[in-house]
C-alpha cells in the first residue's frame, strides 16, 4: 500500500483466478452453535477493500513484472502502489490534482502479472477497481482513476476528491492567522479577499468548471473586475465595439478524419479519456452556455456514447489543425453529416481569450466611438469610482 497526499492505493493480490473476488469483500468467520449442533459457516472470500463513505483510498489491480531494483538483470513481480502513486505526482505535476490520473503509462512496468480483458473491466468499475491493463503499443497503463466510495457519493473519482483536499487543506493553512485578528467587518473582507484570490487561481488552472469565476464558484459575484461584459453598441444586433479586433471574428473547419486524429490525441492527454474511444465520429455539439454566451460544454458524439468537455478544456480538445488552441469558446458549431457519420465540422468563432473584465479592443472601440475614460471604466467595472490624486 502507498499513501499520496493523504489518499491510500491498496494493492491487490498479484493473481486472483476468479477476478469476481475483487468485487466482493471479505466476510468473517463466524460460528453458529444450535440444539446439539456445531454448524460453522464458511467466511466469503472477497479481495475488495471495504467502501469509504469520504473516498479515501482506491484499489488497483493487479500487479507489475518489472525489473528488480537492486539487481537489473533479474525480472520480478511487483505490488503496483508505489508506481501508481509515481502516476499521481506526475499529473499533479504537468496537470494539476484536478486531472484523472488515469490512461497514463506505468513506467518501468514490462508486464502485468495476470491479463485484465476489456469484459473484466466491465466488471471491476462498477465495483470501483482500477485496472492495470497491457496494451501492444503502449505497454502497461492505469485505466480507472475511482475511489472506494458508494457510486452516487459525489467523492467518486479520485481528481474531484484530491481536488476537494487540496482546496481544503490550503484554505485551512492559508487562514490560519485569522485566528488572532478582531471578528469585524475589515476581517471579513480580507479573508474574502483572500479566498478569490485563491479560488481564481485554481479557477485559471481549470480545475473548476464554469465561463467566468463567478459561474465556477460561489462568493465572487460582487467583484466587478470579475464579471463578463458585453461589448455590444447600443441599437446593433451584430455590432460590437471590439469588432475591430483583426481577430474578433474566425473560422477553422476540419474534415472528419483531421479531426478523428487531433481528438485521439487531446482527449487522452487532457480528459483522460482512452483514445480508443474515439472510433467514429457521429456529431459535435454546444450542450451548455454561460451567462457570457460562451460554451462551457461541447458533446462530442462517438459510436461509443458521448465525451463531455468541459469550458476549462474546450480550447486545448479543439485544437486547430496547425496545433495552435481556439481563440476563446464563444463559438458556434456547424456539423456537415452524411446520415450518421460527420462529414466536415466547421466552427465560426468571436472574441480572443477568456472574455472577463476589460476587452482591450473593446476599449479601443469605446474611445473611437466618444466614450472618455471614466465611461470605459465604469463600463467594465460597473461601480467604479474615478478620482483625481494628484
Amino acid at each position: 500500500m502507498a499513501q499520496a497526499s493523504g489518499d491510500a492505493i491498496l494493492d491487490s493480490p498479484l493473481h486472483v483466478p476468479d477476478i469476481n473476488r475483487l468485487t466482493q469483500v471479505a466476510r468473517a468467520q463466524t460460528s453458529k452453535k444450535g440444539a446439539g449442533t456445531d454448524d460453522t459457516e464458511a467466511p466469503t472470500s472477497g479481495l475488495r477493500a471495504r467502501q469509504s463513505d469520504q473516498g479515501f483510498g482506491a484499489q488497483i489491480a493487479c500487479g507489475i513484472i518489472t525489473r528488480d531494483a537492486l539487481d537489473p538483470t533479474q525480472i520480478v513481480e511487483a505490488y503496483p502502489s508505489g508506481y501508481v502513486a509515481g502516476i499521481y505526482a506526475r499529473t499533479d505535476f504537468r496537470r494539476g490534482v484536478h486531472k484523472a490520473p488515469a490512461n497514463e503509462t506505468v513506467r518501468g512496468a514490462l508486464d502485468v502479472t495476470q491479463p485484465i480483458m476489456k469484459a473484466d473491466q466491465a466488471v471491476l468499475n462498477p465495483a470501483s477497481v482500477n485496472c492495470l491493463r497491457f496494451f501492444s503499443r503502449e505497454g502497461v497503463k492505469l485505466y480507472g482513476a475511482r475511489t472506494l466510495a458508494a457510486s452516487a457519493s459525489e467523492n467518486r473519482y479520485v481528481p474531484v476528491k484530491r481536488l476537494m483536499m487540496l482546496i481544503s487543506l490550503s484554505i485551512e493553512r492559508g487562514t490560519g492567522w485569522v485566528v488572532f485578528e478582531p471578528n469585524d467587518l475589515n476581517l471579513w473582507q480580507r479573508v474574502k479577499r483572500t479566498l478569490n484570490a485563491f479560488l481564481i487561481r485554481v479557477w485559471r488552472d481549470g480545475a473548476l468548471f464554469g465561463a467566468t469565476p463567478g459561474e465556477a464558484f460561489r462568493g465572487v459575484a460582487d467583484l466587478a473586475y470579475l464579471r463578463s461584459v458585453s461589448d455590444r453598441r447600443p441599437g446593433s444586433a451584430d455590432g460590437y465595439y471590439c469588432d475591430i479586433s483583426p481577430r474578433f471574428r474566425w473560422t477553422v473547419e476540419w474534415d472528419q478524419a483531421t479531426l478523428r486524429d487531433i481528438l485521439r490525441r487531446t482527449v487522452s492527454r487532457e480528459l483522460g479519456v482512452s483514445a480508443e474511444t474515439v472510433d467514429e465520429l457521429r456529431d459535435v455539439r454546444v450542450a451548455h452556455t454561460g451567462r457570457s454566451g460562451r460554451a462551457t460544454e461541447l458533446r462530442i458524439k462517438v459510436g461509443r456514447g458521448e465525451i463531455p468537455v468541459y469550458a476549462p478544456d474546450i480550447r486545448t480538445v479543439f485544437m486547430i489543425p496547425d496545433g495552435r488552441p481556439l481563440g476563446s469558446t464563444a463559438v458556434q458549431l456547424y456539423p456537415e453529416r452524411d446520415g450518421d457519420r460527420l462529414v466536415r465540422l466547421k466552427l465560426a468563432g468571436a472574441g480572443w481569450g477568456h472574455g472577463v473584465g476589460m476587452c482591450q479592443w473593446g476599449a479601443v472601440g469605446r474611445a473611437r466611438a466618444g466614450q472618455d475614460f471614466r465611461q470605459i471604466l465604469t463600463a467594465y467595472f460597473p461601480g467604479t469610482q474615478v478620482e483625481r490624486w494628484y
